[in-house]
């Protein structure tokens, strides 16, 4: 873990293109609002499908609060529209493609082996 990732630490202001390629800074999606930010492993991952589902019916619930949704995998922009759109979400996400992010943050990559 970075200290990035410290309890009481200042995120990094993230700045990575969207589901539909425009460029986009984390300090712009989510304002002083409260936000949850998750990474994921990608569209293809059966326990992220999961939770997505899950994340997706509880979207309305989490704007009704005034909070915001980010997701960041490191699927390009059109895989992670395409799996937006399949879900009926309406946040955003962005593609840390490049794995920038991932090094930066020191956030492993794992594969399940059972």
């Amino acid at each position: 873990m970075t200290s990035a990732l410290a309890p009481g630490a200042r995120f990094p202001d993230l700045e990575l293109p969207d589901h539909a390629g425009n460029l986009r800074r984390l300090s712009d999606l989510v304002g002083s609002d409260p936000a949850l930010l998750n990474f994921f492993r990608g569209f293809w991952c059966p326990k992220e499908q999961a939770f997505f589902r899950l994340l997706a019916g509880f979207q309305s619930e989490v704007e009704v609060a005034y909070a915001r949704i980010v997701s960041v995998s490191v699927d390009p922009p059109a895989v992670n529209a395409a799996f937006r759109a399949g879900l009926g979400a309406r946040w955003t996400f962005l593609s840390d493609s490049g794995r920038r992010y991932l090094e930066d943050l020191g956030l492993r990559e794992l594969t399940d082996t059972l």
